[in-house]
């Protein structure tokens, strides 16, 4: 008779356990943070998290004014990359005048867009393995700060 209670036990802790984990069973959090290029703040772009636990491949987040928050960032090991919006706005030649290139409209879900001046960053922000931006995931609320430089 001890059994039926100590499984309903069990079950009990499972179920309560549903909110703290992700996709592919692996804890996940949200993560905050900074990212500013040469001491200046990223007016307007993305990060892009590389994420090595569960199944979720890669994540982004709108960076405004140089702060950012990610959701659902699996525990273990992140890579970051990240870009200005300033890399979507530069129009094709020849482009008819009447299309908007995607950093002129605002997108859907995204954020309003802040004023300011947005820079290009270097292209090896925008790759994993060169941007040396990394962490590891390992709480349900992560404070990170990337100051990037030239």
């Amino acid at each position: 008779m001890t059994a039926l209670p100590r499984s309903l036990a069990l079950a009990a802790l499972a179920c309560s356990m549903v909110g703290l984990i992700g996709c592919g069973g692996v804890p996940t959090g949200t993560v905050k943070g900074k990212i500013s290029y040469n001491g200046q703040p990223i007016a307007n772009g993305r990060v892009i998290f590389v994420c090595f636990g569960g199944d979720a491949p890669s994540i982004t987040g709108y960076v405004r004014n140089g702060e950012f928050t990610v959701e659902k960032v699996p525990y273990g090991k992140v890579q970051v990359t990240a870009a200005s919006d300033i890399v979507k706005r530069n129009r094709v030649a020849n482009m008819p005048k009447d299309i908007q290139t995607p950093g002129e409209g605002e997108e859907s879900g995204a954020p309003p867009r802040v004023e300011g001046k947005d820079v290009a960053l270097p292209s090896k922000y925008g790759v994993p393995a060169t941007s040396g931006m990394e962490f590891e995931m390992d709480s349900p609320q992560k404070i990170v700060e990337f100051p990037l430089k030239n």
